[in-house]
């Protein structure tokens, strides 16, 4: 990988947080036209900065819904779309 952003966190709110801090920085630094997000892990979380910045998300490989709420990528999931 180009970045390699260390946001592994003590639990998920810390490393979600940092997800979204460092990609904001690497927006501001390439100024890309679009951003592909691939999956339903945390990693995807990286789409809000790109919202916030108006440039055009592409999400991949999103995972099935189930629709139960107690499951983290049906939550991510959500986020992304």
């Amino acid at each position: 990988p180009d970045y390699f952003l260390n946001a592994a966190g003590k639990n998920a709110a810390e490393t979600i947080g940092q997800v979204i801090i460092k990609v904001d920085d690497v927006l501001e630094q390439e100024k890309p036209e679009a951003m592909l997000v691939l999956g339903d892990t945390n990693s995807c979380i990286s789409a809000i900065p790109a919202k916030r910045r108006k440039i055009p998300i592409f999400h991949m490989e999103a995972g099935n819904r189930c629709f139960d709420q107690r499951v983290p990528e049906e939550t991510n999931r959500k986020i992304v779309d």
